[in-house]
């Protein structure tokens, strides 16, 4: 017996999260990332949230 594990709305919104994640959230992240990183050493700049 066959048992469905996720209905098909239940993917869809797995769908779309992971293209908001992958497509939008993604990018802005590592944009942030680079300009942290043309600051100088991360780990440098670690200790300053603290």
């Amino acid at each position: 017996m066959r048992t469905n594990l996720i209905t098909p709305e239940g993917f869809k919104k797995l769908q779309t999260e992971l293209n908001y994640l992958w497509h939008e959230y993604r990018p802005e992240i590592t944009e942030k990332v680079a300009w942290a990183a043309s600051l100088g050493d991360r780990s440098d700049n670690a200790y300053c949230v603290l």
